[in-house]
């Protein structure tokens, strides 16, 4: 959350922006692992990519001497289904607790969002509050990787 302060010649009129995002993955996979000795495990396998966000930014612009306020609310949402095949390798450190990292190759589908705004006590009256379907998709397909090492426990 930010705060804008906008300076007049009668004194000072305090504008509030907010920005807010929400993020959420779902990544259910499948590992098969090749026995390949006590200490390192390496794998195979597979996984899907189901993936929901939204922002929601809040704005207020000043109109008029009387000190009236527009606000602006703008949303957005967006979901990406995806699917990737995937080899790693387990390193055991002890029995059970393991370090590792994987590596892959898949593709995505960015699906069309939806976008709305919604205007409060508008300057202009034409303003009128809409909600709009994306007029775009987007696929990307290629070599991805766990950014991190991975820490785990065998049960």
């Amino acid at each position: 959350t930010n705060s804008i302060t906008q300076e007049q010649a009668d004194g000072l009129l305090e504008l509030k922006s907010k920005n807010s995002s929400k993020d959420l993955s779902i990544v259910p996979g499948y590992e098969i692992h090749i026995n390949a000795g006590k200490k390192i495990s390496p794998y195979y396998g597979g996984e899907a990519l189901f993936s929901i966000s939204s922002t929601k930014d809040i704005a207020e612009t000043q109109w008029s001497q009387e000190e009236q306020i527009q606000q602006t609310v703008t949303k957005s949402r967006q979901s990406t289904l995806g699917l990737n095949l995937l080899s790693g390798v387990d390193c055991y450190i002890t029995e059970g607790l393991y370090l590792g990292f994987e590596f892959g190759f898949g593709i995505s589908k960015e699906l069309r969002g939806v976008n709305s705004t919604k205007y409060d006590n508008p300057e202009d009256s034409t303003l009128k509050d809409e909600k709009t379907k994306g007029n775009t998709t987007k696929t990307e397909w290629g070599p991805n990787y766990n950014g991190a090492f991975r820490l785990g426990w065998k049960f």
